[in-house]
């Protein structure tokens, strides 16, 4: 990455809005690229979107599938 010296952030609260939103934007001397994602608020967590809810569900449930109860630990190095 470029580092933390030319990397920015910004952050705009809308208070009563209706969706949790990120954009993110890239640009470099490939180009730009720029993404939005518009999350639903969780009704049970309004500071958590459903796609992050959705999301880890899926991810547990696929490592579950994966591995099984007689997964063995394996040595990350």
């Amino acid at each position: 990455g470029v580092g933390p010296d030319r990397t920015r952030v910004r952050i705009i609260a809308v208070p009563g809005g209706r969706f949790n939103q990120h954009r993110i934007e890239i640009r470099g001397e490939f180009g730009r690229l720029a993404v939005d994602i518009e999350n639903v608020p969780s009704a049970t967590n309004p500071r958590t979107g459903l796609l992050s809810i959705y999301s880890s569900i899926a991810f547990l449930a696929d490592y579950a599938r994966t591995t099984g109860s007689k997964a063995k630990r394996q040595d990350p190095t």
